[in-house]
């Protein structure tokens, strides 16, 4: 709240909090961790109430494409990373971006996220959702891209990945999106792509 009361100040009127996996997912649950490690619903729907109080847009961001470590990690979800037989190095915080793209392929991919968007994107009263799609590095490295049977990957994977997490996300009233990460943006088809979203 004191950080609403600083926007507020500077006369700043969009507040967002970039979640990955700080946040009580149900796909976490089984995790050894405790209310203080995350943030629940009962805190975002607080911060929010608190927020259009001082006219203030809290808007959601969630990764959805990449940074997905913690989650891709879980013995569960490994099946739906890009990079198969991935191994982590000692190197974690390089880990952590370079290594945790989700496979836009798969269609358990598609249904794992549309699972975290449906716990999040309800319990906040914005009309605007911010789906993060930058640094997906693993995709433009992977061997699977000279696949034959993955022909043009690289030139559908955000419209494949990122129009159904749109369209998970308008079912649930978001009628403003919003793509960040500059990873989408030097795609050929990024202008279809904005032509689909609007």
């Amino acid at each position: 709240k004191k950080f609403v009361d600083r926007l507020v100040y500077y006369k700043m009127n969009v507040f967002q909090i970039y979640i990955e996996h700080t946040f009580d997912f149900i796909e976490f649950r089984n995790m050894d961790r405790t209310e203080d490690n995350y943030i629940t619903p009962k805190d975002i729907i607080e911060i929010d109430r608190y927020c259009y109080e001082n006219f203030v847009d809290f808007q959601p961001s969630l990764s959805t494409f990449g940074h997905l470590y913690e989650l891709l990690n879980k013995e569960e979800y490994k099946q739906f990373c890009e990079l198969e037989d991935y191994q982590p190095s000692s190197n974690i915080w390089a880990e952590r971006i370079h290594h945790h793209t989700i496979d836009p392929t798969n269609e358990g991919s598609i249904k794992l996220i549309c699972s975290l968007i449906d716990q999040y994107a309800p319990l906040f009263r914005s009309k605007y959702f911010n789906i993060c799609c930058d640094e997906t590095f693993d995709l433009d490295k992977y061997p699977v891209c000279d696949d034959p049977g993955k022909a043009h990957f690289l030139e559908r994977l955000e419209s494949r990945n990122g129009i159904h997490t749109i369209e998970a996300a308008a079912a649930l009233g978001i009628t403003k999106l919003r793509i960040t990460g500059g990873e989408p943006l030097v795609k050929k088809n990024i202008v279809s792509i904005c032509r689909r979203v609007a």
